[in-house]
């Protein structure tokens, strides 16, 4: 597949590639390497056949296993400012965070309702009544099988 002069130099200047050097391109692709088209330098270079293995995988030295997760939710509607952060283990009973109504005034104080692990907490602070406020982990005795 040839194609015609006038084709070739309106694609030089910056019109869209004619049918051959796309074809040309597709076959080089096809054959693992990739060829840019138009003036972007000499346009070959190898694709590597294996993916690059950028993040090395770590095993966890000492998981720590759930055996369930309990949703602390808010019973009322305001703005909500956690007092505990992700990751942290609290204890049953223990003041998580507390709502506001919009002018400041403390209307609800969110408490653990079980021991364990903090896995999530909302992130946006404005909350409607029965909203998740944050997520804890029940930490298991054992592993799972």
């Amino acid at each position: 597949m040839r194609c015609s002069g006038a084709r070739h130099q309106q694609q030089r200047t910056g019109g869209a590639p004619c049918r051959a050097e796309l074809a040309r391109g597709v076959r080089h692709i096809l054959a693992g390497r990739v060829l840019s088209l138009g003036s972007r330098g000499s346009g070959r270079r190898q694709v590597p056949s294996q993916p690059e293995n950028r993040c090395a995988v770590t095993p966890i030295e000492h998981p720590v296993w759930s055996e369930r997760t309990v949703d602390v939710t808010s019973e009322q509607t305001g703005i909500f400012y956690p007092l505990v952060a992700r990751g942290s283990y609290v204890e049953a009973g223990i003041k998580v965070g507390y709502v506001t109504d919009y002018f400041g005034k403390t209307i609800f104080e969110a408490r653990a309702p079980v021991a364990g692990v903090v896995l999530h907490i909302c992130p946006l602070p404005s909350m409607k009544k029965g909203d998740t406020i944050m997520s804890i982990g029940v930490v298991a005795k054992s592993p799972p099988m």
